[in-house]
């Protein structure tokens, strides 16, 4: 959902400004998966951390949960990418 509302934005944008030259057009719109990702990895300890604590989970295993859950995320975020880039080399770009 992420890789396919930076896409949308950043055509919208595309269409907008006009290219002249007829040089590619390069943007950053897919680290947007990154920075959520960030923001999430950052949020995941402020707001589920307390809650761990009261549960009576242990730091160290809620870090080895978290840690695991990020590590399965960015593998298939990785395997995406790779996919993704198969597709655009088969296609030409």
């Amino acid at each position: 959902m992420i890789l396919a509302g930076s896409f949308a934005l950043t055509y919208a944008i595309w269409l907008i400004v006009p290219n002249h030259d007829g040089e590619p057009l390069y943007s950053g719109a897919s680290q947007a998966v990154v920075w959520y990702f960030l923001a999430l990895g950052i949020q995941s300890l402020t707001m589920t951390f307390p809650f761990s604590q009261a549960m009576s989970v242990s730091r160290r295993t809620f870090f080895i949960g978290t840690t695991g859950l990020f590590a399965v995320v960015a593998l298939v975020v990785s395997v995406l990418y790779y996919l993704l880039g198969l597709v655009e080399v088969a296609t030409g770009g």
